[in-house]
């Protein structure tokens, strides 16, 4: 009699754990389209999300915190850097910068694997790609931000 009470139970709880679970692995849908023609890029992101641009392009949630999910800057731009001259080749040997197993939009992506930061190049512009791991509001219990914006740079495209 306790096992045939006890196995309900356990079915409750499994199927509650399963339903999280695909819950927290659903894909993202990237709705709206970004494009910037002074960086030279566009990519997708999600309908809930927000895209501010002035000295870079910052991504996340809104409303965005004092930092977005995603940054993207251009490690040359001769406003924003005081070298403009530095390529990509700079930036590996520099920062010891690793290639790794994906590209974004045909270009190779280096990375130091240290702080969710990526490098690619295009059309000698050097691109600083920046991963964060939450939001950053709530003082570090933002919302998490790693599985969308994978999504989000793997939709990225150079102009």
């Amino acid at each position: 009699m306790k096992k045939i009470a006890i196995f309900p139970l356990i079915a409750v709880i499994l199927f509650g754990c399963t339903q999280n679970a695909v819950e927290k692995i659903k894909a993202v849908e990237l709705k709206k389209t970004y494009t910037n023609d002074k960086y030279g890029v566009g990519f997708k992101y999600p309908a809930d999300w927000i895209v501010q641009d002035d000295a870079e392009i910052n991504v996340g949630p809104s409303p965005l915190a004092w930092v977005g999910c995603l940054t993207i800057n251009w490690r040359n731009n001769p406003a924003y850097y005081t070298d403009p001259s530095r390529d990509l080749k700079y930036y590996i040997a520099a920062r010891d910068l690793k290639k790794l197993d994906f590209t974004i939009d045909g270009e190779d992506v280096y990375s130091d694997n240290l702080d969710g930061q990526l490098f690619v190049s295009h059309q000698k512009k050097v691109y600083l790609i920046e991963q964060q791991a939450y939001d950053g509001s709530g003082n570090g219990k933002g919302k998490e931000c790693r599985p969308t914006t994978k999504e989000v740079i793997k939709s990225l495209r150079f102009n």
